[in-house]
């Protein structure tokens, strides 16, 4: 059987390897331990692409590119594998992401190619030889067959259903395994069963299930699809005929309402026209009323001149004066403004003379009413010391008084506070206050400080009693191992490795001997050649006998046959043929010297053997020399055991705690207890005194506090308010500058209010507030306001005067100003007013009645410019051509009009187009004939519509031609033979494969129960579980003759089970080619005891094909060699 070695494994950019890293195997049992998301997988992903390929898939979840290239930009993406298959070293170099390959060989120490290009594992075309060398090197050609098969990775596979009930994923790994088609047989079996279903509904009557599908399959849906084309077939031939009446009917119907139409869209056309008639009426309607508007301006044009004319001379007539008024000669532009300002003027002055004599009377008024306020004030207190408002500051100094006189209760009732706490911590607290200050620090923490040192001393006691425990139990398993392996003790060392020289030198001497006895059976003579040297021999004893007798007697031996020497001969040849019998032998093995020389050799190995034999059992002893190979067998495995246990014993013995550990634990316990009995001894006097230590030092602590507290508010109130002791308070003079403002205010409102008392200290003045009720503050408050209301009435009055005496001087600066205006406005139309007598309101008069004259003349002369303007012309002789252009307008219009009417016969006449009620008669005609072939027209459209409807009717009762649905049929018919073979063919195959997986059940499953059961009992090392596959393969346990389901099982039992399956999958698989078995730390779940086991079944197993395990485990290290890898 071919072996393969992997034996270098090369990667670069692959995974988290940026840059190179080769790793280096051995045979047997390779070993990788490294923590977690250190590469292990990477490496196990990079060897199975080295071999198979590398997909180009974008998606990171899947097996690719995209997921195993290295994210920092490596500079090659490539690995390189070198491995041996039976006895030969090959050589694969991958490119991924080119997917070129070189496979080699390496013969006589020269590397020779065999094979190079590309392998693409997504390509529809591969590589065929390429392929061609895996299926003949590895005995697999699928990365997800030879992943499933011999890569047993973790997570491993979950054993039973979610609901925990029963085993779920093993049967389907073992028939997906066996198979080594990524499906089960069940699976397969659904597969063509559901496309059966699709082709058929009538599975009952093939054999394959018990009743028939509910619904149709694509043959009966065909068949009907048939029936329903023959039917309809049928029932074309039928509508054919009918089509062609319809047809008649509907070209009839399509030649009436052509007809029809035509009336109608003439009778429109004549509609149509009557709009435009109407249009060019507008149009001539229009030109007349043009004409009629320019003869009637140009009436009113030559009418205005004629005003014009007869006005000026009316004027010249009429006021002659007006010229004989030298005052308008030259008069400026703004005559009317400057006139009207005068007399706005004047006015304006009398009102200001009016308006200064009535300032004048009140403010005398005003001046007899202040001196009146002034004299109520000064009866009054001087409470303006206050300020402007002592209402509102009286009241605001009575809530200060109020607001003073609550801080100086606070302020006594903190002195009483303060007296207080100095008496309890005199008394009942005396203690506490005279002791030290370390021992106050332990009174504050008391609890906290027993509790630590309580859990100090227990903690400190639970680690030595720990140490001792660790240190016991490892003096016990010395002890038992020392028991257990007494008996092996006077052993050597290198023991095991004797026991397997003495196995393999028992097995080489039954082998020696087997073949020496080979070697004297072909030495010995076969009967043929004794029986054949016997003859020889006897025939020439009689031959020479006779000779002899003849000789010496002269008588023949034929002649003396019947005498008395004729016995001689015989016995002569008797005796000769016995000796040839023995003789055959030295003669036989002189002829085949060669194997005696071959028997001495055996001989000598043999005693070389039998040598070394005595060696070993002298240097192993008595017990051991006399066993047998079983009991050899027994031997080294126990010595293999106790090697384990001593590694286990030595690691312990590595893990315990130091001796000075040791020493430390029980030092560190004396010191707890030594810190406990120093606290409580300092504590003791308080605990006699008190019964609750940190209840009694919380009090003291509060009072304390309290004490502390009232007396910084004492001081702080003293000092704030005052600048002085607190025992100095009430003796502490107002004036003195340390007293806040508030007291100053009081006191200085207790002065305004009560002048003939002498208050000079705090006390007094407290005393005098606190004596002070509401009625005299509201007293004092209603003589504040009283002075406060005299004191804003004489500031208004004092204002008001002050107001009334600068309006007086504005208004006698304004009369100033506006005389100064009058006499400049004045200037400029001197003469006008002069001429008026100095009334510049009567030179109003007579320049406005000039001015309307003059501007009746200037209206009538615009008036006619803008009519001559309107029109666009300059004078009444333009204007006069314009008359006659419109009048050419308007015959135009006409005539346009009157052709309209001579090219359409049915429209009204010129005449009738001033009878509007004709007109309109004739537009009612003309649309009630429009209505009634609109009607006609429409019924006849209803019937045609109806006949195509009648027609559309008969031909979608036969969408296709007949043509047509005959092919159809055709074709139809022949997809339902089809299918009809499809779902022979299928039930053909599912019968087929069912018979195929009865022959696979027995051929198969015997054999993998049995390798289960064995690779199983070896890891776990019960021998009373026997596992059990049945026909379905489907696996369960035994356990002492009683069944047990796979879900009583721990997580550890399942996955050990499991690797027994994979491990018997891969034995079975693997009949031709023993390919390396890789495990990716799938033991998470084994505890020390069942990883020996394992261990065990692998070093086995190492024998037979290549071991590679990867893990996070450090005691996995001693399963086999290291492996080693190198960064560059």
């Amino acid at each position: 059987m071919a072996t393969v070695l992997f034996r270098k494994l090369r990667l670069s950019g692959f995974g988290p390897y940026r840059d190179t890293v080769t790793c280096r195997l051995t045979h047997g049992v390779n070993t990788l331990i490294a923590r977690n998301e250190a590469g292990k997988s990477s490496l196990v992903a990079g060897l199975i692409a080295t071999i198979f390929g590398l997909p180009g898939k974008s998606d990171a979840g899947q097996f690719g590119q995209a997921r195993f290239k290295n994210r920092y930009g490596p500079a090659r993406f490539e690995g390189e594998l070198e491995f041996e298959a039976d006895g030969v070293v090959y050589n694969i170099w991958r490119d991924f992401e080119s997917h070129k390959i070189a496979l080699s060989v390496f013969d006589n120490g020269k590397q020779k190619n065999l094979v190079s290009g590309e392998h693409n594992p997504l390509a529809t075309k591969g590589n065929a030889e390429y392929v061609r060398w895996l299926k003949e090197l590895f005995g697999i050609v699928s990365r997800e067959l030879f992943e499933a098969t011999f890569c047993v990775t973790q997570p491993l596979p979950e054993s039973t259903k979610k609901d925990g009930q029963g085993q779920k994923e093993l049967d389907k790994d073992v028939q997906e395994l066996l198979s080594g088609t990524g499906v089960t047989f069940a699976k397969a079996q659904e597969v063509l069963l559901f496309d059966l279903k699709k082709q058929t509904r009538f599975t009952r009557e093939r054999g394959l299930t018990r009743v028939d599908q509910r619904t149709d399959g694509d043959l009966e849906v065909i068949e009907a699809r048939i029936d329903d084309l023959s039917e309809r077939l049928e029932k074309a031939r039928g509508v054919a005929d009918s089509l062609e009446v319809v047809r008649e009917r509907l070209s009839f119907l399509q030649g009436g309402l052509d007809a029809k139409a035509t009336e109608l869209e003439s009778k429109r056309d004549i509609r149509n026209a009557l709009t435009e008639w109407r249009r060019l009426k507008s149009e001539y309607d229009r030109a007349v009323l043009d004409l009629n508007r320019i003869r009637k301006a140009y009436g009113d044009a030559e009418f205005c001149e004629r005003e014009i004319t007869k006005e000026s001379d009316e004027l010249k007539t009429l006021y002659p004066e007006f010229e004989s008024y030298p005052e308008f000669e030259n008069a400026p532009g703004s005559v009317d403004k400057d006139l009207d300002a005068l007399i706005a003027l004047r006015q304006e002055l009398s009102s200001l003379g009016e308006t200064i004599s009535r300032i004048e009377s009140q403010l005398d008024e005003r001046k007899s009413k202040k001196k009146q306020l002034e004299e109520d004030i000064s009866s009054l207190r001087n409470w303006g010391e206050l300020g402007n408002t002592p209402q509102a500051e009286v009241r605001n100094r009575q809530r200060i008084a109020s607001d003073l006189m609550d801080e100086w209760e606070k302020f006594e009732a903190d002195l009483a506070e303060q007296a207080e706490c100095e008496e309890i911590l005199d008394g009942e607290l005396d203690l506490i206050g005279k002791a030290g200050y370390e021992e106050r620090m332990a009174l504050s923490t008391y609890e906290t400080n027993l509790t630590r040192l309580e859990r100090e001393k227990s903690e400190a006691l639970r680690r030595l009693q720990d140490v001792e425990a660790r240190f016991r139990e490892f003096e016990a398993s010395c002890l038992e191992y020392n028991e257990r392996y007494e008996d092996l003790e006077c052993l050597p060392q290198d023991a095991l490795s004797i026991l397997g020289k003495k196995l393999q030198l028992m097995r080489s001497m039954e082998f020696l001997r087997h073949k020496s006895s080979e070697l004297k059976k072909e030495l010995l003579p076969p009967v043929w050649a004794r029986i054949g040297a016997m003859l020889v021999l006897a025939v020439s004893g009689w031959a020479c006998s006779g000779l002899v007798l003849a000789a010496r007697w002269g008588v023949a031996p034929a002649a003396s046959g019947s005498g008395s020497g004729a016995w001689i001969p015989i016995a002569f040849a008797a005796v000769l043929g016995w000796v040839g019998w023995f003789a055959a032998k030295p003669v036989w093995a002189l002829a085949h010297s060669s194997l005696r020389k071959e028997e001495r050799e055996l001989l000598a190995c043999i005693a070389t053997c039998k040598s070394d034999m005595e060696e070993i059992d002298a240097s192993l002893g008595e017990p051991i020399s006399s066993a047998d190979e079983m009991e050899l067998g027994r031997f080294q495995e126990r010595l293999s055991q106790r090697d384990r246990e001593k590694m286990i014993l030595d690691e312990k013995k590595r893990r315990l705690p130091p001796e000075e550990g040791r020493e430390e634990a029980e030092d560190a316990f004396l010191r707890s207890q030594k810190k406990y009995h120093e606290f409580m001894e300092l504590t003791g006097r308080f605990r006699e005194r008190f019964s609750d230590i940190s209840a009694a030092y919380d009090r003291w602590n509060q009072t304390e506090r309290r004490k502390a507290d009232a007396a910084r508010r004492v001081s702080e109130f003293a000092t704030q308010n005052f600048g002085c002791d607190s025992t100095a308070v009430s003796a502490c003079a107002i004036s003195s500058p340390g007293v806040s403002c508030k007291w100053r205010e009081i006191a200085e409102l207790v002065r305004i209010a009560v002048p003939g008392e002498d208050m000079d200290s705090i006390g007094e003045l407290v005393e005098f507030v606190r004596k002070s009720d509401d009625a005299w503050w509201m007293s004092i408050q209603g003589e504040a306001e009283q002075y406060e209301a005299l004191r804003r009435e004489e500031e208004q009055l004092s204002a008001v005067m002050t107001d009334g005496e600068m309006h007086l001087f504005r208004a006698q600066e304004e009369r100033k100003q506006k005389e100064e205006l009058y006499d400049e406005t004045a200037s400029s139309v001197e003469a006008i007013v002069d001429a008026a007598g100095g009334d510049p309101k009567l030179a109003r008069e007579r320049w406005s009645k000039l001015r309307d004259c003059t501007i009746a003349l200037e209206n009538k002369r615009a008036l006619l410019k803008k009519v001559l303007s309107d029109h666009k012309v300059a004078s009444l002789d333009e204007l006069s051509l314009v008359v006659t252009k419109c009048q050419t307008e308007a015959l135009g219009a006409e005539d346009r009009w009157q052709k309209l009417i001579q090219a359409k016969p049915g429209l009204p006449e010129k005449q009738a187009a001033d009878d509007p009620e004709k007109v309109d008669g004739y537009v009612r005609s003309l649309d009630a004939a429009i209505l009634a072939l609109e009607k006609e027209v429409d019924e006849l459209q209803e019937a045609h519509r109806k006949c195509r409807y009648e027609l559309g009717d008969l031909e979608r009762e036969n969408p296709i031609n007949i043509a047509q649905a005959e092919l159809e049929l055709k074709e139809e018919k022949e997809r339902r033979e089809r299918i009809r073979l499809q779902a022979d063919a299928l039930t053909l195959a599912y019968l087929e494969l069912a018979h195929a997986i009865r022959e696979f059940h027995e051929s198969h499953r015997i054999r993998l129960e049995q390798a289960t059961m064995r690779h199983f009992q070896r890891i776990t090392g019960v021998s009373r579980r026997v596992v059990t596959i049945d026909d379905d393969f489907r696996v369960s346990l035994d356990v002492d003759g009683r069944p047990c389901d796979i879900a009583q099982l721990s997580k550890g039992a399942q996955d050990q089970l499991y690797i027994a399956l994979r491990l018997a999958i891969s034995d079975l698989l693997s009949s031709d080619i023993n390919l390396p078995l890789i495990f990716d730390d799938p033991f998470v779940t084994s505890d020390s005891k069942r990883l020996d086991n394992i261990g065990i079944a692998l070093s086995y197993l190492a024998d037979e094909r290549q071991i590679i395990v990867l893990s996070h485990n450090g005691t996995l290290a001693d399963w086999g060699a290291p492996m080693i890898l190198d960064h560059m």
